[in-house]
Parts: structure tokens; C-alpha cells; sequence
């Protein structure tokens, strides 16, 4: 391969990985993730949860907070999370209603 060639081949790859989307920890685009993306957002977790929600009245979030109940639980509260609270939110997944759903829509 030609030196030209083996430049134009970098600059093509250089190209392509620049478009290419980011991933995050919670296997989410970069640019979408409201906990580590570029545009953070409050999200909001309960204490027993595995997930986090990007609304309090998240249909997901309602239903988890009536099955403690229902086994005789008691629930935690629901806890709005900021951007520097994150290490809260690190290891939990997005919410497959109100976070991942809408992505996947709006795509």
C-alpha cells in the first residue's frame, strides 16, 4: 500500500469512528444518557430499585412502589437525583418505559 493510500485508509477510519455513537455505563448513546451525558438530568431512583426513572409518576416506578407494598413492605421514597448525586444512579439500569422507550422512538 502507497503512503497516499495508507493515509486516505487513517482519514477514513478517523472519519467513520467520529460518527460512530458513544456508549455509556448504562448502555446508552453518550448524547442521550441524562446521567452522564452532555445534558444531565435529574432522575429519580427508590431506595430498593435497580433502575432509574426520568419521571416521579414513571408507570414502572408506581408499579414497583405497589408490589412492596402488596408483599407487606414498606416502600422507600422516591428520591430525585442530581448531577453531582450520579454515584447513586452509576450502577442502576435506565428504566425500559421512560428512559430507554422514548430513545428508541424518537430514532
Amino acid at each position: 500500500m502507497t503512503p497516499a493510500a495508507k493515509a486516505h485508509a487513517a482519514e477514513r477510519a478517523k472519519r467513520a469512528s467520529s460518527r460512530a455513537p458513544r456508549w455509556c455505563r448504562h448502555a446508552l448513546e453518550q448524547t442521550d444518557c441524562p446521567v452522564c451525558g452532555e445534558n444531565p438530568r435529574t432522575v429519580y431512583i427508590a431506595g430498593g430499585g435497580t433502575t432509574f426513572h426520568l419521571r416521579k409518576d414513571c408507570p414502572s416506578l408506581v408499579k414497583g412502589q405497589t408490589k412492596v407494598e402488596r408483599r407487606g413492605g414498606v416502600t422507600s421514597p422516591i428520591t430525585a437525583v442530581g448531577r453531582k448525586a450520579a454515584s447513586q444512579v452509576e450502577f442502576r439500569d435506565p428504566c425500559r418505559t421512560c428512559v430507554k422507550k422514548p430513545l428508541e422512538e424518537r430514532k
